[in-house]
């Protein structure tokens, strides 16, 4: 599993934008697990994705939007209260 983010301050204390990319893989241990749950669900077992979003700073904490895509292309936002580490 790896991640790498870019984030860039678009308004002093206000915002930041951001581009990010994921992947991960079970490195074919899949098949290892009682009862293959991979293959039962139909999952692959590895994956990329990729978006891009954006951060407002609040006095609770950061509030992030973000619209994502898979390695088959399907979108989806999400929606956040987080900090980064």
């Amino acid at each position: 599993m790896g991640s790498a983010e870019l984030s860039v301050p678009l308004a002093p204390d206000q915002f930041d934008g951001y581009v990010f990319f994921d992947i991960g893989s079970d490195l074919k241990s899949g098949s290892q697990v009682l009862g293959d749950p991979a293959l039962a669900r139909g999952k692959p077992g590895q994956g990329y994705g990729y978006g891009a979003g954006i951060a407002m700073h609040t006095p609770v904490g950061p509030i992030r939007f973000e619209y994502a895509f898979s390695e088959k292309g399907a979108g989806r936002m999400h929606c956040g209260l987080a900090r980064s580490f």
